[in-house]
């Protein structure tokens, strides 16, 4: 479990019973990413938790949408309305 804090602490991970395959691969990706063990790690983690957070946004703006379709002028497509915007400047 990672800590969370309401400071700039830092918490620390302790990880055991790694798969030796995916500790060679992810100590080789460190290598060629010039980094640690540890930061390269912790970046994985940090790209894991973007990748969420991004899922977690699209998922309620796809919701979003639901709740609330675009509606269009008989005859009129979301390109014209870009256009009638773009133009009106």
């Amino acid at each position: 479990n990672i800590l969370e804090t309401e400071s700039n602490e830092m918490g620390t991970l302790t990880v055991r019973n790694v798969d030796d395959g995916l500790l060679a691969r992810t100590t080789e990706a460190a290598r060629r990413n010039n980094r640690s063990l540890s930061a390269e790690v912790r970046e994985l983690m940090a790209e894991s938790d973007r990748k969420r957070r991004v899922e977690k946004l699209l998922a309620e703006m796809h919701e979003f949408r639901k709740r609330n379709p675009l509606k269009l002028p008989e005859g009129m497509t979301s390109l014209d309305l870009l256009r009638e915007e773009r133009d009106s400047w």
